[in-house]
C-alpha cells in the first residue's frame, strides 16, 4: 500500500500574475462550498466583531450557509464591511485568495474536520496567502505556526481575534508568512506525486514480468 497526501498543480497556481496585495485596509476571507455547524462561522463572527470596531478590517464569506446554521452569522448581517457569496467561479476565487490579507479556517475540533487535509489549504499556500487556522489534526500537519501560517486554539474566538490583530499590526509578519507559504514541500506538488506513482507502477510491472 502506498499512502499519498493531497497535491495541487503548484506551478500553474504560482505562475498566475497577481498584483501585489493592497496596503489599503485589511481583508479577511473565509470559504467553503457548504458550511456545517462545526465549520465555526460563529467563532469567526465573534472574532470579527471583536477586532473590527476601531480597525479598517473587512471580511468576505464564500459558500452556502444552510438555514439551520444561519443564526451563527446573524450578528454580521447588515454590517457594511462584511459580504456574503453563495458561489464564486474558481478563477475569481483564486483572485480573491491572492488579494486577501488573510484566509481564515475556523473549524471546530471534531473528528470529521480534524482528519481532513483540505485541497484549498494547498491552494492558499501556493498562492502565498496568509492562513489563520484552528489547531486541529490535519491543518496542523500542513501549517507550521508563525512560519507558513498562524494557528489559534480551536473553538476560541478570542484567540482567533488575537491572531488577526497580530497580522493586522505587523505587515512584516504577513510578508514573511506569505513568502514561506509559497515554498511548498514537494509532497504537495502533483508532478512529484504523479512521478512517484508512475515509478511505483513500473516497479510493480517489472516484478510481475520476472
Amino acid at each position: 500500500m502506498l499512502l499519498y497526501k493531497n497535491a495541487v498543480w503548484v506551478d500553474k497556481l504560482q505562475r498566475r500574475n497577481y498584483r501585489e496585495r493592497s496596503g489599503e485596509g485589511f481583508r479577511l476571507l473565509c470559504m467553503r462550498s457548504r458550511y456545517s455547524e462545526d465549520c465555526g462561522l460563529d467563532i469567526l463572527a465573534a472574532a470579527f466583531r471583536e477586532v473590527s470596531g476601531t480597525k479598517n478590517i473587512s471580511m468576505t464569506i464564500v459558500g452556502k450557509i444552510p438555514v439551520e446554521i444561519a443564526h451563527q452569522i446573524e450578528a454580521l448581517r447588515g454590517i457594511e464591511k462584511v459580504s456574503f457569496h453563495d458561489f464564486v467561479e474558481h478563477d475569481r476565487l483564486l483572485d480573491m485568495i491572492a488579494e486577501a490579507s488573510a484566509c481564515v479556517i475556523p473549524y471546530r475540533n471534531v473528528p470529521d474536520l480534524a482528519q481532513i487535509y483540505p485541497i484549498k489549504v494547498l491552494e492558499y499556500l501556493a498562492l502565498g496567502a496568509v492562513i489563520i487556522a484552528s489547531d486541529i489534526g490535519g491543518l496542523k500537519a500542513m501549517i507550521t505556526d508563525e512560519r507558513n501560517g498562524l494557528l489559534f486554539k480551536a473553538g476560541d474566538p478570542r484567540d482567533l481575534a488575537r491572531q488577526i490583530n497580530r497580522l493586522y499590526e505587523n505587515r512584516k509578519m504577513r510578508d514573511s508568512i506569505s513568502e514561506n507559504a509559497r515554498k511548498l514541500d514537494q509532497e504537495f506538488d502533483c508532478r512529484v506525486k504523479n512521478a512517484s506513482i508512475l515509478s511505483s507502477l513500473e516497479k510493480l510491472v517489472e516484478t510481475e514480468l520476472r
